[in-house]
């Protein structure tokens, strides 16, 4: 492992995700068309986070610390930091929608239990978890509205509200079970494969990333989807095509594989820190978008969305100093707090 036992270019592929994950989300305050290069841009950063968060559990499941429980318990705390920021950021009742933080609580125990089968069998549940996905749109549909969250909206949930909430986490909410713990689950084995492997990695891992990476954007681009834009956002994965899934896959097998065999050089600095807290980033900045920007900020043009981006990393990444400082002069810190700090 790198200095003060992290990976660096897996910090710094995180902050790149974060910077994504901002313009991203300000995008519904676009007026202007969305390009399709922003739409593919704004589309890397749920893969790169979702991707990250399971191969850490690949390269750490060799650790006595490594358990089901242990995970279990971060994947709770996820979920309460989920509902927290489903009540005090957007004023939705929790459990509803399912953003990315609750799909990865979920897929962090998932990954500690795929991380102990043969790889083989690995592989198979990964193939057939993210192709659950795509299937059930198949036979059921799409819906490009989302369950009503808002707390006003909310009174006693009756058997049809329950019955949505479940479908929302396993198949058509913001980042549903199936297919998107898939992508987990495959940085979940490209770890434990590195880890078996010592420092280094085979080079099948980029030459299957790359076949598949092409596979994919062949078939997305033959079978787009209808790439709803959900409440204005612009990604391009409502709902995930089959395409937009092995396009992912392949081409995360590429840049995790090379981003755990180099250090990021010291000129990203501010990018790895921001990487080092991103719970703590992806928490700010739905404060910050949700109580400072979006009620100020409507229909502007692509250049003011790109300084309203730079702006809040600017803030994300001072507040990724602050928490890099205080998480050395706090050791014995509570689990919670360990994970907001980037521990």
């Amino acid at each position: 492992m790198e200095r003060a036992h992290r990976w660096t270019g897996l910090d710094f592929l995180r902050g790149v995700a974060v910077v994504l994950m901002v313009a991203a989300n300000l995008s519904p305050a676009l007026c202007a068309p969305r390009h399709i290069l922003f739409r593919l841009l704004a589309s890397c950063a749920a893969p790169l986070f979702v991707g990250l968060s399971g191969l850490m559990v690949g390269l750490l499941c060799e650790r006595p610390s490594s358990t089901l429980w242990y995970s279990l318990k971060r994947g709770g705390l996820l979920w309460l930091v989920a509902a927290l920021v489903d009540l005090l950021a957007w004023g939705n009742a929790p459990f509803i929608t399912f953003d990315v933080l609750y799909l990865i609580g979920a897929s962090l125990p998932l990954c500690t239990l795929l991380c102990r089968l043969p790889l083989a069998w690995g592989v198979a549940c990964t193939v057939v978890v993210l192709g659950m996905g795509p299937t059930f749109i198949l036979w059921h549909g799409y819906e490009a509205a989302l369950p009503a969250a808002s707390l006003r909206g909310m009174h006693a949930l009756g058997q049809g509200e329950v019955g949505e909430m479940v479908e929302a986490f396993l198949f058509d909410g913001w980042f549903p079970l199936f297919p998107w713990a898939g992508l987990a689950g495959m940085g979940a084995l490209l770890g434990k494969t590195r880890l078996r492997a010592g420092r280094g990695l085979p080079t099948s891992s980029v030459l299957v990333g790359a076949v598949l990476m092409v596979m994919g954007a062949l078939w997305w681009a033959v079978e787009p989807g209808p790439a709803h834009q959900r409440e204005g956002y612009a990604e391009l994965f409502y709902p995930p095509t089959p395409g937009f899934l092995l396009c992912s896959v392949g081409a995360c097998l590429v840049v995790f594989t090379a981003a755990l065999q180099r250090r990021a050089p010291r000129w990203t600095l501010p990018v790895q820190v921001l990487g080092e807290a991103s719970l703590l980033a992806y928490v700010a900045h739905c404060l910050i978008l949700a109580h400072v920007v979006h009620p100020f900020l409507e229909d502007v043009s692509l250049a003011f969305l790109v300084i309203a981006t730079l702006a809040v990393v600017a803030v994300l990444i001072g507040l990724a100093f602050v928490a890099r400082a205080l998480k050395g002069r706090w050791p014995s810190k509570p689990l919670v707090f360990k994970m907001l700090l980037g521990g």
